[in-house]
């Protein structure tokens, strides 16, 4: 027997099953709505999948917003919203957005790991922290809850560097190493509850490029660089910062446009 709510489902099984299999799940949300184009949880899936496979471009912003419009009341699709605004440059909307999720969200959700990434990406890295130890006591073992926890540490060195006009000394070279302490860490953390995080290897070894560890730095290129089966806007990610590295810290013109290249490509 096939109908919209089987559909659906399969849609919703299908996503937590992991990245390789959100295409599938669209088609899946997609065939549900074709019954019933304006159920909310329908189109709460599909805007769901869709922000996941959206990395830079936009394409997920209607069907957000479509999502959001026939469920107001839900926290998680707002604060979606709010993130793929952000990465439009729409930031006074986002935060609006932001702001009428925030008193939905019960004490303890993983909601508030999106919430942080806001904060994060908006320079309040403090208040992004907060966010991210209250998902934390949902979820322990969450190697993205960690990760995040990383990107903070690694957003407060750059404001840091920052301010020093990229030459900290004294104090601020002190809270830059603690910084990069505490990146390091739960990049660590974040690779040993989940070895396959790709991104987590290229943060980390920028961590290491930062103290002039660079073999240590190689060492996790190599590892990402090896892996199979990545999405082509991954590998591109992987080529260019792998070439960074290889221009300024190597100081390897040669390797760094060959990976350059394989990005382009």
């Amino acid at each position: 027997v096939e109908c919209a709510e089987m559909d659906c489902e399969e849609g919703w099984a299908l996503l937590k099953c992991g990245g390789k299999n959100y295409n599938r799940a669209l088609a899946c949300f997609a065939k549900a709505l074709e019954e019933e184009p304006d159920n909310p949880e329908f189109n709460t899936g599909y805007a769901v999948v869709a922000s996941n496979l959206d990395y830079c471009v936009g394409t997920s912003l209607e069907p957000l917003q479509k999502a959001v419009r026939l469920s107001p009341e839900n926290p998680h699709i707002k604060v979606l919203l709010a993130l793929k605004l952000q990465d439009l440059g729409r930031t006074d909307e986002a935060e609006n957005h932001i702001e009428e999720a925030l008193p939905r969200i019960p004490s303890q959700n993983n909601i508030f790991g999106y919430v942080a990434k806001f904060y994060r990406r908006k320079g309040c890295v403090e208040e992004a922290l907060n966010f991210l130890e209250r998902a934390l006591q949902t979820k322990p073992s969450s190697a993205y809850l960690h990760f995040h926890i990383g990107l903070c540490h690694k957003t407060r060195l750059i404001q840091i560097k920052k301010a020093a006009n990229m030459k900290p000394r004294g104090k601020d070279r002190e809270n830059a190493n603690e910084s990069i302490r505490l990146a390091i860490y739960y990049f660590k953390k974040t690779l040993e509850l989940k070895p396959t995080y790709d991104m987590a290897y290229i943060e980390l070894a920028e961590m290491y490029s930062e103290i002039g560890q660079l073999e240590e730095a190689e060492e996790n290129f190599q590892k990402v660089l090896s892996m199979s089966n990545l999405e082509d806007h991954m590998q591109q990610e992987i080529h260019l910062r792998y070439g960074l590295f290889q221009q300024f810290h190597i100081k390897s013109e040669d390797t760094a446009i060959t990976h350059y290249l394989k990005g382009l490509k």
